[in-house]
């Protein structure tokens, strides 16, 4: 049976797990994997919508004005929500990770709008 959390994602934690997380190679996920969805605090829905649509080409599902998105690939409800519920107009987040790159080997139906 597989059982669902909201638990928070220790970031830190996952990272320790690698040498030198600044210079491990990321050759994607094992076969098999799955991920539901994953919902983020975020400071500002557009720039968030922006990120995963514009660069990332995932497919905008669902706006609530400046409050939340819900974002997807393959016309799933949604991989990613993004919501300021609780961190409008916050600053960057702490910890190593910073941005994400495009690659062109992304997921089937996640292409570039």
């Amino acid at each position: 049976m597989q059982r669902m959390t909201t638990l928070p994602l220790d970031v830190e934690d996952l990272l320790a797990e690698l040498e030198d997380p600044a210079t491990e190679p990321f050759d994607g996920l094992p076969n098999g994997t799955t991920v539901g969805h994953v919902h983020l605090r975020v400071a500002d829905v557009q720039s968030t919508v922006d990120f995963y649509r514009d660069v990332l080409g995932m497919g905008l599902m669902a706006q609530l004005g400046p409050m939340a998105a819900f974002l997807s690939a393959g016309g799933y409800h949604h991989h990613v929500g993004g919501n300021t519920w609780e961190s409008r107009g916050a600053g960057p987040a702490g910890g190593r990770i910073r941005h994400a790159s495009p690659r062109d080997d992304r997921p089937s139906g996640c292409g570039r709008a």
